[in-house]
């Protein structure tokens, strides 16, 4: 049995979405289990949406920018 690990983003650190690209590969090549978005409806600090980032990661899967396994 192995354990394995997740990561989320409750707000949005980065400056560019170059920057959250480059997180996305590096989770993937880290070998991170699972990526989190958390979901809200009212925040003063900048999120992304949770159902349309969890769509778009899983498109550039289909691309191949990234690799997802569900």
């Amino acid at each position: 049995m192995s354990i394995q690990a997740g990561v989320g983003l409750s707000t949005y650190p980065f400056s560019s979405t170059d920057g959250f690209w480059k997180w996305i590969q590096m989770c993937e090549e880290g070998d991170v289990d699972s990526v989190w978005q958390a979901d809200t409806l009212v925040s003063k600090e900048s999120m992304l949406e949770c159902m349309t980032t969890m769509a778009v990661i899983a498109g550039a899967a289909l691309l191949d920018i990234v690799t997802v396994v569900c």
